[in-house]
């Protein structure tokens, strides 16, 4: 039962935010709001996740400053006269364990500007990006030891530059 209060809890706190709080769409807010909590408990019926607060606090700064960065070199790439992109498709190996980190990472690659995630076979990501000149393995690298210690995985980079689970 605490999850679904939870859940009721955060969803509304959206719908509040995405109607602007007003009172009318709450016509509408309510059960959707309470389906939304049904469905997504029932979705979720495995074990749970930990997860260190703490810790995410310290992966937003990183994320606003790869976003910034990125957003900078893809307009400077796209405005550019000679258009100095090189797309590449490259393969990661991923260290997350299948389940909420990886999913995790995925969705933070997806957000960063340049980069996409095409496709996804086992532990290995099929990335889409804009200049395959530059490394982006040592970016994914750092997110993706900060994703592990954010979902208290355990996942520790080698003397080679990959992730190993430790």
């Amino acid at each position: 039962m605490n999850r679904f209060v939870t859940r009721i809890v955060l969803f509304a706190s959206m719908w509040l935010l995405l109607t602007e709080a007003r009172t009318d769409s709450w016509i509408i807010g309510i059960p959707v709001v309470v389906a939304a909590a049904l469905a997504s408990t029932q979705w979720s019926r495995g074990p749970g996740w930990r997860w260190r607060p703490s810790v995410l606090l310290s992966l937003v700064p990183r994320f606003i400053w790869y976003s910034i960065v990125g957003g900078i070199d893809v307009a400077w790439r796209s405005c550019h006269p000679r258009l100095p992109i090189a797309p590449q498709i490259i393969a990661y190996r991923s260290h997350l364990p299948e389940g909420t980190a990886l999913v995790f990472l995925i969705n933070i690659i997806n957000l960063l500007p340049g980069s996409v995630v095409a496709d996804i076979r086992g532990d290995t990501l099929t990335l889409h990006v804009l200049d395959g000149r530059q490394s982006i393995t040592q970016q994914l690298l750092t997110l993706e030891v900060i994703i592990a210690r954010l979902f208290v995985e355990s996942v520790r980079p080698d003397a080679s530059g990959t992730a190993v689970e430790s």
